[in-house]
């Protein structure tokens, strides 16, 4: 099967916007939320420039991790939307175990980005390893987004093995659907890094630290059309 790549890519989107509209007010208390934990994570990554530590680390994974599952119920509820094509009241409540597993993977798969991109010593052989890493990981991302917007909706099947089985063929389609939220992101992260240096005090040395830390709202948003995206497909391949 050939997924109609420009098509998905648009619909991605056209619905993160409707999305964003819809919810409003869950996207602004996230959007709160998430700006002092990357504040705080600007100043962390920064020390650890300087003195790499598994502290250092161990605080810049807790702070991420806390960024993500801030935005883990939006991701949730824009998946069911797109799959059921209605609107989806947020409830809260008791997580099921599903949406337990689409937490974890997701921490898991947060955690391993994290180690590609963490400070180390830098020689030939780390830096192979770690291009080896980001290739596995983001093929294996990609091969199992059915497992992931399954889960989202409260299923178990299908589950990461039956999904990359179903997604045979498909990687190249889904990475080209993949970048386009991705490239909005970085559009967006541009224009914040641009607009927030014009407008804040040049006198003072922290200043490029509040930038930065919208960066972080960006970056989850990026992860919300993402999951969009990943709808999408799922509808496709499995309605």
């Amino acid at each position: 099967m050939t997924l109609p790549v420009l098509a998905v890519a648009g619909a991605t989107l056209r619905d993160l916007g409707r999305f964003l509209l819809r919810h409003p007010l869950m996207v602004l208390v996230a959007t709160i939320c998430t700006i002092p934990i990357h504040h705080r994570l600007v100043l962390v990554e920064l020390a650890g420039q300087n003195a790499p530590s598994l502290e250092n680390f161990a605080t810049s994974w807790l702070l991420n991790v806390s960024s993500a599952i801030l935005w883990l119920p939006l991701c949730l509820l824009a998946v069911r939307e797109i799959v059921l094509g209605r609107n989806v009241d947020f409830r809260i409540g008791a997580p099921s175990f599903t949406t337990l597993r689409y937490g974890a993977y997701n921490v898991v798969a947060l955690s391993a980005m994290l180690v590609i991109s963490s400070d180390v010593p830098a020689s030939p052989v780390i830096m192979a390893a770690k291009l080896v890493f980001a290739i596995a990981l983001s093929w294996i991302l990609l091969r199992t987004t059915l497992a992931f917007s399954a889960l989202a909706l409260g299923r178990q099947d299908p589950g990461l093995a039956q999904s990359i089985a179903r997604t045979d063929g498909l990687t190249w389609q889904l990475l080209a659907i993949v970048v386009v939220p991705v490239a909005a992101t970085m559009a967006g992260i541009f224009a914040i890094m641009i607009t927030m240096t014009g407008i804040l005090d040049v006198d003072d040395s922290d200043a490029y630290i509040y930038p930065l830390a919208f960066v972080g709202v960006a970056s989850q948003l990026g992860v919300l059309g993402i999951a969009i995206a990943g709808a999408h497909v799922y509808r496709l391949l499995e309605s």
